[in-house]
């Protein structure tokens, strides 16, 4: 009685963590837009720096392996020293300062301070040079996609609340085989695009699953920044920092169309990876001990 007394008095209240979840999501807002914010400008800055897509590729590696470093070093360091607001600080200036250097490049080793991943670095290259669908055009296709993450970010969470981690982190990223598969095979309007566009890229309402909610989930309290930086550069280092080379030099020799088939392939590679996950979604495990222990 005593224990639980001293945890309600020591927890936060409703209106911190409203506050902090609110301030948390505009940060992460403002850094991703700052991420993915050439993107929209690719198509310009390849003939302007003579780019070809390998080098287009290693500015999104370049970029995904700085953030890997950083999930597994500040993540553990801010753990042990207990001072994750100051590292929280100092890291948005930091990357405020890189994202304002990397508008001033003239240069490719200039511009690796920059960002980009697969789909946002190849995709926008392939509306206007693939399909001929004008900037202007091709803003708002990839404009979608940020409505699709939002709403996702709401709805598969939700939804795994109520039927579980593991079925949503199974399922949703099999949806986003729509995405390229649309944007490979679909001949009708742009509308008709954007629709797809929107629905194949819901996937991305599980990243706040793997990448918070079923981490917190699984270890102690006193680890979850370690746990996180861990998820975090593990994902960065692999999906981040090989994938948009190997994706650059891909399209380098087979095309446009490989890297939009390197997400197909990776969508199925998620969906079926995520079977081997343990359930730690509190209201499904307790649907499941109250059905075992219900008489037969």
């Amino acid at each position: 009685m005593v224990e639980s007394e001293s945890q309600a008095s020591t927890a936060p209240d409703a209106r911190y963590q409203i506050v902090m979840v609110a301030l948390l999501s505009l940060n992460f807002g403002i850094l991703f837009f700052d991420r993915n914010a050439l993107n929209f400008l690719m198509p310009f800055v390849v003939p302007d720096l003579h780019l070809s897509n390998t080098p287009v590729g290693l500015t999104a590696s370049a970029l995904s392996f700085t953030w890997a470093l950083s999930g597994f070093l500040l993540g553990a360091a801010s753990d042990r020293s207990g001072r994750r607001k100051a590292y929280l600080v100092g890291a948005t200036f930091a990357f405020a300062i890189c994202s304002f250097m990397s508008g001033l490049a003239t240069t490719f080793l200039v511009l690796l301070v920059s960002y980009l991943v697969v789909c946002w670095a190849f995709m926008p290259l392939f509306l206007t040079k693939m399909r001929g669908f004008s900037p202007t055009e091709m803003g708002w296709l990839m404009g979608t996609l940020g409505i699709s993450s939002t709403l996702g970010s709401f709805v598969a969470p939700g939804l795994s609340d109520w039927v579980g981690r593991k079925p949503v982190m199974i399922v949703v990223p099999l949806l986003g085989l729509i995405l390229p598969l649309g944007a490979l095979y679909y001949t009708g309007s742009a509308w008709g695009l954007a629709g797809i566009f929107f629905f194949g890229w819901a996937l991305n309402g599980v990243f706040p699953m793997f990448m918070g909610t079923i981490p917190s989930e699984t270890v102690s309290p006193r680890h979850v920044a370690t746990a996180l930086g861990v998820v975090m550069g593990t994902g960065e280092v692999l999906g981040g920092a090989f994938s948009p080379t190997i994706a650059g030099w891909a399209a380098d020799v087979a095309g446009l169309t490989a890297p939009l088939w390197i997400m197909a392939g990776l969508c199925v590679l998620a969906g079926l990876l995520a079977i081997a996950l343990t359930e730690t979604a509190p209201r499904a495990l307790a649907r499941r001990a109250a059905w075992m222990r219900s008489p037969a």
